[in-house]
């Protein structure tokens, strides 16, 4: 897990001094208790999970109204749990990848 507060005073971009990293006491699922109790702290989600649990991670990230950065596929956007974010404004596609398969996604909480 890494961390980071704020910015030292007087610089513009943290150096590796300024970002604490600690150790995940378990596997790191972001259905664990230890991963949600840090949901539960942060302020925005950067990520880039499996295709194949995508649904269910965007789902917990809404369900905690948590901030989201995170890559995905353009064929998420066809979800019937996706889409209505996307149609009601609470997620957007952002630059694609390569040969367009993948996109930054992101969203603000309400």
């Amino acid at each position: 897990m890494l961390e980071y507060d704020s910015f030292r005073e007087g610089d513009r971009v943290p150096n590796p001094d300024d970002i604490g990293i600690r150790e995940l006491e378990g596997d790191g699922d972001f259905r664990s208790r230890e991963c949600i109790n840090l949901l539960e702290q942060a302020d925005i989600v950067v990520a880039n999970p499996p295709f194949s649990l995508f649904r269910d991670y965007v789902s917990q990230l809404v369900e905690f109204e948590r901030k989201l950065l995170i890559i995905g596929h353009q064929n998420a956007v066809t979800d019937k749990e996706i889409f209505p974010l996307i149609r009601d404004n609470r997620m957007w596609l952002g630059h694609g990848f390569r040969r367009n398969c993948a996109h930054f996604m992101s969203s603000y909480s309400r």
